[in-house]
């Protein structure tokens, strides 16, 4: 188990499969610039980024949802998470919602990048299996 001081962001893991390297950069050295992909992705994310949350029959939409690991001493916010109830007993409960309900995270992702994406969508869901704080 990692302390809370320990845990390192959840967006390295991109940066350190594509390059160990960048990573350095990114996380300890603080350095990063964007380029013309990642003003754009920016700008593309505004919405992700917002913190609204969304409800529809059926469903529940929030985004901006902070998460963490002490297990794998990973955190960081995953941009789109939709709430579906479940009849199992294997969902969670979420406050002020009736019955149990599974998280999915809504994620979308250029071809090139979509490799790299699912490094960070497998370690998003590999601890969703409790309710983030963010979301009750």
């Amino acid at each position: 188990m990692y302390s809370e001081d320990e845990l390192l962001p959840l967006s390295g893991l991109q940066h350190m499969a594509f390059c160990q390297r960048r990573w350095a950069l990114v996380q300890i050295e603080n350095i990063w610039e964007d380029n013309r992909f990642t003003a754009e992705g920016n700008v593309l994310h505004e919405k992700a980024h917002s913190g609204e949350i969304e409800s529809r029959p059926g469903v529940l939409i929030r985004r901006t949802l902070p998460i963490h690991s002490l297990r794998l001493g990973l955190s960081g916010q995953a941009d789109i998470v939709e709430f579906q109830p479940v009849k199992a007993s294997s969902g969670i409960a979420l406050a002020g919602r009736r019955g149990l309900w599974r998280p999915y995270p809504n994620r979308r992702a250029p071809r090139g990048a979509r490799g790299l994406k699912q490094i960070q969508a497998g370690a998003e869901a590999s601890f969703k299996r409790r309710a983030p704080r963010g979301a009750r």
